[in-house]
């Protein structure tokens, strides 16, 4: 049931994307005529952003095991590079690559050195948001040693955002249903995800940021019948360095209780990162795609 759900809810995002480029045309074909010197705004705007983050995370129990948990001191910076377009004001597309590095390698806790390439239709109700995801990666060990292997994950989200009208609260609930299939396309677990972000501004760039997550994975294949409750929470501050450019520390608990025997954990971290959020160049569209503009959101 859950599976067909998904497929229905992924299949209705992606039959979007028809109508839209069919209303993109219409509109082109409606327009008023241009001047014989002056050409025709028929290219759509676009533009390419890179976004990451770097941090460096002290762990109570860097491998998640149930007994004899060795602290350790790690590293995963993560960086993504999209393309992205407006199909319609209230529809946008987008493809991206992404990657990350962590010696510590844990598979089926979404950690590790991965890369991976993915699409991303969006639709907008102003400060809402629906969209669907399909990425697939590669897993490797360690530092992009061994690989371990792939996996195809199809997903739906539903994002929210709420600022005070002094700009000074924020609240931002995001939720999501996964379903991460192997290269023979045979369920290997589902995961179902809620996080609130809550940022409270202090003084000058400085702000308190505070945010709870729930998982709860249901595995198929050869862990069928394993479910695992995450319980997560971390809080600490974040400082706006410029435009796009965050310094975050932050103090966090994670808790897994699983109904398969050695597969809770407690973890406790402390975290510092810098997390980077650019918009390296755009397209006006029509008789200006070929103008790039260079600015920061």
């Amino acid at each position: 049931m859950t599976r067909d759900v998904l497929v229905i809810c992924f299949v209705l995002a992606w039959l979007t994307l028809p109508s839209a480029a069919a209303e993109q045309y219409s509109a082109i074909n409606k327009a008023p005529a241009q001047s014989p010197g002056k050409p025709a705004d028929q290219s759509p705007a676009f533009n390419f952003s890179i976004d990451g983050s770097v941090p460096a995370e002290l762990d109570s129990n860097i491998n998640r095991v149930a007994h004899n948990p060795t602290a350790d001191f790690s590293y995963s910076p993560y960086l993504k590079l999209s393309a992205l377009t407006d199909l319609r004001p209230d529809l946008t597309y987008s493809i991206y690559a992404d990657t990350s590095i962590n010696r510590y390698l844990q598979y089926f806790n979404n950690n590790g050195s991965m890369a991976g390439v993915g699409t991303q239709p969006t639709k907008k109700w102003d400060a809402l948001q629906l969209g669907a995801v399909y990425q697939w990666n590669q897993y490797y060990d360690r530092e992009f040693r061994d690989l371990l292997g792939t996996s195809n994950d199809f997903g739906v989200f539903l994002r929210y955002s709420y600022l005070t009208p002094d700009a000074s609260f924020r609240v931002k609930p995001n939720f999501s249903v996964t379903s991460r299939l192997d290269d023979h396309l045979a369920v290997q677990r589902y995961l179902y995800y809620l996080k609130v972000e809550f940022e409270h501004k202090l003084v000058d760039r400085w702000s308190l940021i505070f945010t709870p997550r729930v998982r709860f994975y249901d595995y198929m294949s050869s862990q069928s019948g394993r479910h695992d409750w995450v319980y997560a929470a971390s809080a600490g501050l974040r400082r706006r360095i410029t435009e796009g450019l965050n310094f975050t520390t932050t103090v966090g608990y994670e808790n897994r209780n699983s109904n398969m025997p050695g597969k809770n954990y407690d973890n406790w971290t402390i975290q510092a990162s810098l997390d980077f959020s650019y918009t390296i160049f755009r397209s006006k569209g029509g008789a200006e795609s070929d103008f790039l503009q260079w600015y920061t959101h």
